[in-house]
């Protein structure tokens, strides 16, 4: 999987994606960052500034969820990545909120400002 996402704080993103989801850096440029790790290729792009004075990101940030799109990462232990997410400044929903499917455990979250991801443990759909 590739994917692109606009972030207002490109710092921020890059470490919670790093520590929180295992991706590395694989380039980092000015106003973007290329990440990658089990087959996904992640690519944050910074948002303009003068658009980026507009967007309002709270503490914890507001879940984005207006969008058709989630992005799911694989992960090793569900736990463990909840704990390191809310250390990273994002969050994964409780275990109350983990569901299973295809064979996985699936759990929601959000990133540091606030867009939504998934995380999921087991073998692959």
């Amino acid at each position: 999987m590739e994917a692109v996402l606009y972030v207002v704080n490109m710092p921020r993103c890059v470490a919670f994606y790093r520590f929180v989801l295992g991706l590395q850096v694989d380039r980092a440029e000015d106003g973007f960052c290329v990440l990658s790790g089990l087959g996904t290729t992640l690519t944050l792009v910074q948002v303009p500034d003068h658009i980026a004075i507009g967007i309002q990101i709270g503490d914890p940030p507001e879940r984005r969820s207006d969008t058709p799109i989630k992005l799911v990462f694989g992960v090793a232990d569900i736990d463990a990545t909840r704990v390191l997410a809310a250390q990273w400044g994002g969050c994964i929903d409780g275990a109350d909120a983990q569901w299973q499917w295809a064979g996985t455990t699936r759990c929601d979250g959000v990133d540091p400002e606030g867009n939504v991801l998934q995380v999921s443990h087991g073998a692959t759909p």
